[in-house]
C-alpha cells in the first residue's frame, strides 16, 4: 500500500517498451495514469543515425543526455547535445532530432501551464 505518495521502482522496472525504429526504444518508466503522478518519464535509447522530424508535444519535454550525442534543430537553431547536457523543449515547439552515436537519454514530459498531462502511450 502506498500512503506517502512516493514511487520507487527497481532497475529494469517499466510499464512497457515502445520500439520507435529497429534498435531504437523508449521504455515507459513512470506514467501519470498508472502511477498517479503528473509527469511521464521515459528512457530513450536510440541507435546511431536515428532521425525523426516534426516532433511536437502538447506537454513540456526535458531531456537529460546520459550518454551519446545528438543534434536537435528547432526554429532554425541547432543544438548539440552530449552526455551531461539538459535540454528543455516547451510544449508546442516543433523540432527535428538526429542521433550521431548510440545514446541513452532520460526524457521527462510534464504539464505545460494548465495544459494536458502527458499521456501514457
Amino acid at each position: 500500500m502506498r500512503t506517502s505518495g512516493i514511487i520507487v521502482k527497481n532497475p529494469g522496472s517499466k510499464h512497457f517498451t515502445k520500439e520507435l525504429a529497429p534498435g531504437t526504444t523508449s521504455d515507459r518508466l513512470i506514467l501519470p495514469e498508472s502511477d498517479g503522478c503528473r509527469v511521464k518519464v521515459t528512457l530513450f535509447q536510440p541507435k546511431a543515425e536515428f532521425q525523426a522530424s516534426g516532433i511536437q508535444n502538447k506537454t513540456d519535454e526535458t531531456i537529460l543526455v546520459l550518454s551519446g550525442t545528438a543534434t536537435i534543430t528547432a526554429g532554425g537553431e541547432v543544438h548539440n547535445l552530449y552526455a551531461g547536457v539538459v535540454c528543455h523543449i516547451p510544449a508546442g515547439t516543433a523540432y527535428d532530432v538526429t542521433i550521431r552515436e548510440r545514446s541513452v537519454m532520460m526524457c521527462v514530459f510534464s504539464q505545460a501551464g494548465y495544459g494536458p498531462l502527458p499521456d501514457n502511450k
